[in-house]
């Protein structure tokens, strides 16, 4: 992907964003992030579950980042891609994974943001 293949990314992001026919709920990494919780039964209530507390708490334990690091480590990641020499989790901190995309997808990185990220009123 290059410079001029940016445009067509973003518009076609916003596109799905703004079709109607599916309905979309946009969660950004940087939401779970923020609040765990909240985001997850904001998805489950979008989906039409609705979670006690307790249980969403509980799915977010098991899937947590540490947990998923010493599970790979142990018994590996299937969907790790082939022939990756890291481990697929490695920080698990918003951000920290832009140095490793490839050139083109670290261009279309701010423009995508951009979109995705909320306005103020």
């Amino acid at each position: 992907m290059g410079a001029a293949d940016i445009p067509v990314a973003v518009a076609a992001t916003a596109g799905r964003l703004e079709q109607r026919g599916i309905p979309v709920l946009l969660v950004r990494y940087e939401d779970l992030d923020g609040d765990y919780i909240a985001t997850l039964t904001a998805i489950g209530r979008h989906q039409g579950l609705d979670a006690p507390a307790h249980l969403v708490a509980a799915a977010i334990d098991a899937a947590s980042f540490p947990r998923l690091k010493a599970q790979e480590a142990a018994e590996g990641f299937v969907e790790r891609p082939a022939g990756a020499t890291a481990p697929f989790f490695r920080s698990g901190r918003p951000g920290k994974g832009d140095a490793a995309l490839s050139r083109g997808n670290a261009e279309i990185t701010p423009a995508l943001m951009e979109l995705l990220t909320p306005q103020a009123d």
